[in-house]
Parts: C-alpha cells; sequence; structure tokens
C-alpha cells in the first residue's frame, strides 16, 4: 500500500478544497456543460493525477423533473465517451440517481454500491486462512 507524506496530503486536501469551491462558486455556469467540460474544470483545478476515473450515471431524469431544469435553463449532463477517453481518463457508468425528490440528486447507496464496486473489482485480494482477506491496491 502506497504511504504519503504529510506534504503530499496537505496538496490534495488543498486541490479537493480548490475543487470544492469551484463547484459552489460556479454552479449556475456548470449547469450547462457537458460531462467532459466539468472533468476539464476539474482537471485544471486539481493537482496533477487526481482525477483518473469518472462514474458517470446512466439513470434517467425523471419527466416532471426534466421540465424544472428546463425552466431554469438547465440540462442533464450529456456523456460523451469518445471525449472523456481522449482525455485519457476512464468511464464507468452506473445507475445511481435517486429516484425521489424534487432535485435531480445521487442516491447515496446506490452511489455508494457503485464506488466500493469499482474498488473492489480492482483491489487485490491477499487470503489469509478460510475467510480473511487484506484488500491492498
Amino acid at each position: 500500500m502506497e504511504t504519503k507524506t504529510t506534504d503530499e496530503l496537505k496538496h490534495e486536501i488543498q486541490a479537493a478544497t480548490d475543487i470544492q469551491d469551484y463547484l459552489k462558486s460556479n454552479r449556475e455556469h456548470l449547469l450547462r456543460h457537458s460531462l467532459p467540460e466539468h472533468l476539464e474544470a476539474l482537471l485544471a483545478h486539481g493537482e496533477p493525477g487526481l482525477v483518473d476515473l469518472c462514474l458517470a450515471n446512466t439513470a434517467p431524469v425523471r419527466p416532471g423533473l426534466l421540465e424544472k431544469y428546463r425552466v431554469e435553463d438547465a440540462v442533464p449532463l450529456t456523456v460523451d465517451r469518445e471525449r472523456v477517453a481522449a482525455m485519457g481518463l476512464e468511464l464507468v457508468e452506473r445507475p445511481v440517481a435517486s429516484e425521489e425528490g424534487n432535485y435531480a440528486r445521487h442516491d447515496p447507496d446506490k452511489l455508494a454500491q457503485a464506488v466500493l464496486d469499482i474498488y473492489r473489482s480492482r483491489a487485490v485480494r491477499i487470503f489469509h486462512g478460510a475467510r480473511r482477506y487484506i484488500l491492498e491496491d
């Protein structure tokens, strides 16, 4: 397992904070952009190597919500697979949208399951005994 220095962790935390600030301050602007444009913003405002995979929702947005967003001049993100691949990023698509609520949001359980599935598919399992194992990258 990779060990990071305190300075490396500080840089990663600062990059994450910068990205959150960017997303919060540019919410209206970001509502009108494609997935690759969102990724380009993250890459521009984060540390090199911070993003190497993108998890995108494949569940449809409910019709009533589409109309609500249209009134606000917002549209669902479009996924341009070729452009994401050209950026050197892996694209994983899963249905992670919530089926409830007044806004299009991720379902936390579906999102967590998708993230765990991605992690587990990439982790090396080292078995110790019949039922114990350690996950390492």
